[in-house]
């Protein structure tokens, strides 16, 4: 059975793409929210297995989301992985166990979709 990711982030191009990549394993359903707060609202309706969230976005912040879902009592145990552009893989270095940022997973974008799908699938594990 495939594992519903909701996806929130401002950057629809990287949506598309990321969506397509993730799908294409055939172990992934995408949903994409471009909002931070219709993405909110999107978790509690839709309760997805796990959540990339964008830290930067023009309405709420990646941190006010994760902050709103984790005190709700209907979508705090949903995982959240942050993506963000603060961080270039080469700051961080290839990828090789989670990174964290407030105790939570994050990749940086751009991201490589093999790294991406092995931190998915270690977040879903450890839930």
């Amino acid at each position: 059975m495939k594992k519903k990711i909701l996806m929130i982030d401002d950057e629809e191009d990287f949506c598309f793409f990321t969506k397509k990549n993730l799908e294409k394993t055939r172990e992934f359903e995408v949903i994409i929210e471009t909002s931070a707060a219709q993405g909110v609202k999107t978790a509690i309706e839709q309760k997805p297995d796990l959540i990339l969230l964008d830290i930067i976005m023009p309405e709420l912040d990646g941190s006010e989301v994760a902050f709103r879902l984790v005190n709700d009592s209907r979508t705090k145990d949903i995982p959240i992985i942050f993506l963000t552009c603060l961080a270039e893989e080469k700051e961080l270095g290839r990828y090789d166990g989670l990174n964290l940022v407030g105790g939570r997973p994050f990749i940086a974008k751009p991201c490589n979709i093999s790294d991406l799908v092995k931190v998915i699938k270690e977040v879903l594990e450890r839930k």
